[in-house]
């Protein structure tokens, strides 16, 4: 679980600098791909995602592109996180 926060950080920091505000429906859908599908894995992430991540500081850019790729991790990883397109 340790492993999956620290991507998941990372993920969220590699497009941070503006404002957003979509905490819930952001970390769930980076949560789905970051850590495994067992509903205590994904409530674990998506409890210390929305305590501890600054996704008040996600732009807008960065959520569009999280909700439009969500469908396929990998197109999120890579098309959002990847490199950081929206910094």
């Amino acid at each position: 679980m340790r492993f999956a926060w620290v991507c998941l950080a990372v993920a969220l920091a590699a497009c941070q600098t503006g404002a957003g505000g979509n905490e819930l429906g952001l970390c769930s859908a980076v949560c789905r791909c970051a850590v495994s599908q067992l509903p205590a894995e994904q409530r674990a992430c998506l409890d210390q995602c929305v305590r501890d991540a600054d996704t008040s500081r996600v732009p807008d850019a960065c959520e569009e592109c999280v909700f439009e790729n969500s469908q396929s991790c990998t197109h999120m990883m890579e098309r959002c996180f990847a490199r950081s397109p929206f910094s």
